[in-house]
This record gives C-alpha cells, sequence and structure tokens, in this order.
C-alpha cells in the first residue's frame, strides 16, 4: 500500500519527535502492509514553503535511517500545504511542493472553520490552472465540507480529489466525522485512504483497510490504497472511481459496537 498522507518526519513539525518514533512508525506500518509513506510535514506559509528543500534533505537522511534498521519501507517528499497565494509563488519558484516530485498533485490542509479562507478557491484554481491536482486531506473532519456532499460533487467537477484519514472510519476524529466518512466511502466519492499518522504507534492504515475490505468493497479498498498512491508517485493519471454502492447497503455491521471502544485507539 502508499500512504499518501504521513507524518513521520523526526522532529519537523507535530509529527514524531525523534527518530526512534519515526523507527517505531515505519515499523509498525511496514509491518501491516504499507510499503510507501509519503513524508507530508505541514507547510502553512511563505517562510515554510521557502525552506521546504530540507522536506526533501530529511527524507533523505531518514530513508538511510530505516534502511539501516532493516524495514522494508520508502519514504518520499512531499507537503501539506495550508491553502493560500504562497503556494502559487511556490510553484512558479519550483519549489519541491508537489507530492513525491513529480509536479502533478498538491495536498492540501482544508482549515477547520465552517467558512474558507478569501482565497481559497484562488489558491486552488491558480494550481489546477497549472495542471497540478489539489488533493483535499481529510473532508470529514472540516465544517466546510463535512455532511454536505453537494459541497465536495462541485469541487470533484472542477477536478479536485478527496482524501480520508483511516482513524476517521474507528471513531477517532468524533461520529459526525465517522459517519462522513463512511458516506464518502459509501458513495464512492473518495480517491485516497490514508493514515495521516503522527505518532509511531498509530494505527495503522493496514488495519483499516481490511475493516473496509467487505465483500464488494475489496476493489474499491485497493484503489484507495494502492492504485490511486500508485498513480501519484508515478505522476500518472489517477484510476477512475467506481460507482456508489446502492443506497441499501449499509456499513460493515460490527461498526456501530466497536466505535466507542476505539475511537481514541489511533
Amino acid at each position: 500500500m502508499v500512504d499518501l498522507h504521513s507524518h513521520i518526519i523526526p522532529a519537523f513539525d507535530d509529527g514524531c519527535k525523534n527518530l526512534e518514533e519515526s523507527l517505531q512508525m515505519a515499523t509498525t506500518q511496514s509491518t501491516d502492509g504499507t510499503v510507501t509513506m509519503i513524508a507530508t510535514p505541514h507547510v502553512e506559509n511563505q517562510v515554510d514553503i521557502d525552506k521546504s528543500e530540507e522536506i526533501v534533505d530529511r527524507v533523505a537522511g531518514l530513508n538511510e535511517e530505516i534502511k539501516k534498521a532493516g524495514i522494508r519501507l520508502t519514504v518520499l517528499p512531499g507537503a501539506e500545504l495550508f491553502p493560500c497565494a504562497s503556494v502559487i509563488r511556490g510553484l512558479e519558484d519550483q519549489c519541491p511542493l508537489t507530492l513525491a516530485g513529480t509536479g502533478r498533485y498538491v495536498l492540501f490542509d482544508l482549515p477547520h472553520g465552517s467558512t474558507m479562507p478569501s482565497d481559497f478557491d484562488q489558491t486552488v484554481f491558480g494550481v489546477l490552472a497549472r495542471r497540478i491536482t489539489p488533493i483535499f486531506a481529510h473532508p470529514e473532519r472540516s465544517p466546510f465540507f463535512c455532511g454536505n456532499i453537494e459541497q465536495v460533487e462541485s469541487y470533484i467537477e472542477r477536478g479536485v480529489v478527496f482524501q480520508v484519514n483511516s482513524g476517521s472510519f474507528i471513531g477517532k476524529h468524533g461520529p459526525h466525522a465517522e459517519d462522513f466518512a463512511f458516506t464518502l466511502f459509501n458513495r464512492r466519492l473518495a480517491q485516497f485512504l490514508a493514515s495521516d499518522a503522527h505518532r509511531g504507534q498509530s494505527r495503522t492504515l493496514g488495519s483499516v483497510a481490511k475493516m473496509l475490505s467487505t465483500p464488494g468493497n475489496e476493489a474499491y479498498v485497493q484503489m484507495l490504497t494502492v492504485e490511486s498512491g500508485k498513480a501519484v508517485i508515478n505522476g500518472a493519471p489517477l484510476p477512475p472511481r467506481p460507482a456508489p454502492i446502492p443506497e441499501e447497503e449499509k456499513r460493515p455491521w460490527y461498526s456501530r459496537f466497536t466505535r466507542p471502544f476505539h475511537r481514541h485507539a489511533l
């Protein structure tokens, strides 16, 4: 599997605190089926963008340590970008802001308010105009998108794709995020499933993928965790999303019972 969204670089943002924790994350995730993780530290302003070359250097160093430890995992550079005009300037200056450095995809961290910044759409469509695909991270955690399928579909129609956090399916971000994550999943509106892992002991992407791989969902989970991620790291077009499942088919029966016990498990 390819984990598109992680905070595995040690002592860089609010992710892993040190190398030991980064190696713990690498071990845990790889043991459960992840072979590639894209490091996406927060890049929130022009100062961060100006220092984005450091992300590439830190990923190279981390890969050396992972190899020394005998862990079967590759980390690629990326960023979780705050959507602002600085992103456009950074892309124009050829700063390494795109995922895996292919120049094809960027990951946007959605602000946690009920409204977007005034230059949000201008930034997003400026990226699209450069033939770069914006990926919106965890819409189920965004008041602007959560519960608003029409809003999600509107941005998809304009070329944006969406990434859902694996933890949302087991209640990590609360019942509203969980319900909307399943809605996006059942309607096949998500393009990626990712861990957004911050801690070494974070629940693995693989464990949630297995939970979701119930009969009729296996091919979609494969697309969310493997095929779409491979397209990103190869700078290739994304695979098409399948048709939504019938309305009468609900989430796995056991998820309603497991939610209270797993809400803080990640």
